[in-house]
């Protein structure tokens, strides 16, 4: 698993989490939900301005493991 593709799971099961919709947690973070979209699925990188958008937006942090896996 990539990266991006870490990154995608976790900011998707913390929405899930929350019970919130891609277009409450764009709302939240001052984002489009077509941008929440494409993080979720891995098609776009993702900033760490916008890792702090999401945290702040979703109340919480990650602790993620930044390396790739095959």
């Amino acid at each position: 698993m990539t990266i991006r593709q870490q990154v995608a799971k976790e900011i998707k099961a913390s929405r899930l989490a929350r019970g919130r919709t891609q277009q409450e947690l764009a709302l939240l973070a001052g984002l489009k939900q077509p941008h929440i979209s494409n993080l979720e699925r891995g098609k776009m990188n993702v900033t760490v301005g916008t890792l702090q958008k999401l945290a702040a937006a979703l109340e919480g942090t990650w602790d993620l493991n930044l390396k790739e896996t095959q």
